[in-house]
């Protein structure tokens, strides 16, 4: 018996399997990145009970994370705050009146992320479109969202939602 026939038919079978294996691979990586923020820890058992509770005012600020010692690296978990950098997040977002906005119209703001804001005071679009760069990046870090905000042009976002509500 002669083998050479079925070698074009096992070649395509073999691609075909191979590229079939690329698009499960990848479909399954997008799933799994959508649902990577889920996965992670909510926050440092620790560090909540050290943390003061939270007036109806507060804002983004580095106050919820504590200082390493110097020559300490920080515990898995926590970030190393920025002295002084929790008073200009304070001016920076200030507390807002009214009923809270709609912040999941922002895109890249899904629920869990609107939470997340609501608790450090951001209820507002026009405290988002009032982040400076530095704030925003302060956020961003302290939301562990590696520079989404900028990527995904919130402020710009929220400047132009508050244009459309008015």
């Amino acid at each position: 018996m002669d083998a050479t026939p079925h070698i074009i038919e096992s070649a395509l079978f073999l691609l075909v399997a191979f590229l079939l294996g690329c698009v499960v691979g990848y479909l399954a990586r997008r799933i799994a990145a959508s649902r990577a923020p889920a996965l992670v820890p909510a926050a440092d058992p620790v560090a909540a009970a050290e943390q003061p509770a939270r007036s109806s005012e507060s804002a983004v600020s580095a106050d919820s994370v504590s200082p390493t010692p110097k020559g300490k690296a920080p515990r898995a978990g926590r970030k190393a705050s920025v002295p002084g950098s929790s008073q200009r997040a304070r001016k920076t977002v200030a507390t807002s009146s009214g009923p809270a906005d709609d912040l999941k119209k922002i895109r890249g703001i899904g629920p869990r992320l609107e939470a997340n804001l609501q608790e450090r005071g951001i209820t507002h679009y026009d405290q988002i479109a009032k982040l400076t760069k530095k704030a925003t990046s302060e956020l961003d870090a302290e939301l562990n969202l590696r520079g989404r905000i900028e990527r995904e042009q919130w402020v710009e976002q929220a400047k132009a939602l508050m244009k459309a509500g008015k």
